[in-house]
């Protein structure tokens, strides 16, 4: 029985499944399954890469302008204030996810801007209208942030426990903007991006709508949301 045990394991142990924290890097992340799709329901906080190589930490200005000047991954805290993190997650620039190496955990990406699409289709934006560029689709926005008395509290409804959160973020300058009252989440391209290197998924304080927007710069810093890969 004792080696069947340890071959077969014991009937105690239950697969993980969507919906279940998800230990990345030492960090437990809440997930949350909205149709087909499985998110993290928070914003990335990882200073490695998925391999265990180091992402570049830039605190100050010229340090974070240098980055983006040397086409380097770098991460830093949300305003400059490692207290932000706890609340937001990381801030990262575009480079951390358009080199070679992965950022989200093995069976997870960060999402492209046709996983952002069927995200907003699910919870009630018409299809036409999630192309469009700039702020539309309300209110899907609101049904996407995080509520008042959540751990991370916002003006949101959180009706699908993604829970949006701000987090602001930070200009290829190195100012900071927003920390508490903006969430920009990054995305990659894809067949619907119209060859923009890049995009931002935004949402604002006490507005309803979601913005989807191909500009900024490479060296800017935004949150990061994982989105586990399709079967």
């Amino acid at each position: 029985l004792l080696d069947l045990l340890t071959v077969f394991g014991t009937c105690n142990e239950i697969p993980w499944s969507c919906g279940d924290p998800l230990d990345y890097h030492g960090y437990e992340y809440e997930t949350v399954q909205i149709g087909e799709q499985c998110w993290f329901a928070e914003n990335l906080r990882a200073e490695v890469y998925q391999n265990g190589d180091g992402i570049a930490q830039r605190e100050s200005d010229d340090d974070w302008s240098q980055a983006h000047q040397t086409t380097t991954g770098a991460w830093c805290h949300p305003n400059g204030e490692p207290m932000n993190t706890e609340l937001y997650g990381r801030l990262y620039n575009h480079w951390v996810v358009m080199g070679e190496r992965e950022v989200c955990p093995v069976g997870w990406h960060v999402p492209s801007d046709a996983d952002y699409i069927e995200l907003e289709v699910f919870v009630g934006m018409p299809l036409d209208v999630a192309h469009q560029e700039g702020a539309r689709g309300a209110p899907v926005g609101n049904k996407l942030k995080s509520i008042e008395g959540q751990e991370v509290s916002w003006q949101g409804l959180d009706e699908y426990g993604f829970a949006w959160v701000a987090g602001g973020w930070r200009h290829v300058g190195g100012s900071f903007g927003y920390t508490h009252s903006l969430g920009l989440q990054l995305f990659l391209p894809s067949e619907e991006s119209n060859g923009a290197p890049y995009g931002v998924r935004q949402v604002v304080d006490t507005q309803p709508d979601l913005g989807r927007y191909f500009l900024g710069n490479a060296g800017d810093g935004r949150s990061i949301r994982c989105i586990q890969d399709s079967e």
